[in-house]
């Protein structure tokens, strides 16, 4: 398991003091759709010639014009692009070929998609290397999260290939942890914290069974 810190923030002086304080504790950074937005595609770049050491995602979120989308992401120094399960069949298409063109990774996204067995099956055909069950910001508002689905597509996913993420904290860890994804992504609960440091290394000892 693996933890995907989720930088969604709009000031980058903070975003470099936050990875700077967590960076020995994650494993993969990622530049959130909003910070992409107000900075440009270069912040991927821009990041990733900081932490070469580390993978970068870039969260694109594309939905249409998959192909270039995915180029530029990947142009750009992205190690893994993010596209949208309810995309059309072609976009899905045209972003695993970016992906094999660049030798890159993408992670499907199944953003308020609720669990439907034989559209998820369906969508294991594309052999994409990450599939995120992710229950949205706005929804963890109302204490949604994305652990029911989680335990329902973990019978039909092999777990390596498996992301979750979505208002997960310390106490939602103990429960997610027990299904062994390959990724947890985690975004507000280390970053809007006073200190993400010691937040980032308590998440980290308990996916990796570590005790002081």
């Amino acid at each position: 398991m693996k933890i995907q810190l989720a930088l969604d923030l709009l000031d980058i002086n903070k975003i470099h003091e936050i990875i700077n304080e967590t960076i020995e504790y994650i494993d993969v950074i990622e530049l959130g759709t909003p910070l992409i937005m107000k900075y440009g595609i270069n912040i991927v770049n821009d990041i990733k010639n900081i932490h070469r050491n580390k993978y970068i995602l870039a969260d694109l979120k594309i939905a249409d014009g998959g192909k270039k989308e995915a180029e530029i992401g990947f142009k750009a120094g992205a190690d893994i692009i993010t596209v949208l399960s309810h995309s059309d069949k072609n976009t899905l298409l045209y972003v695993k070929e970016a992906s094999k063109n660049f030798n890159k990774k993408v992670m499907l996204d199944f953003l308020n998609n609720d669990f439907n067995k034989n559209n998820y099956l369906n969508l294991l055909k594309y052999e994409f290397d990450f599939y995120c069950i992710h229950t949205s910001h706005d929804s963890t508002y109302d204490g949604h999260n994305p652990l029911n689905d989680l335990k329902r597509f973990n019978k039909i996913c092999n777990k390596n290939k498996i992301a979750v993420a979505g208002g997960i904290n310390l106490k939602l860890i103990d429960k997610i942890i027990v299904y062994e994804p390959s990724l947890i992504i985690i975004g507000s609960h280390i970053t809007n914290n006073d200190n993400p440091k010691i937040v980032a290394e308590n998440i980290f000892n308990k996916i990796n069974n570590v005790s002081k």
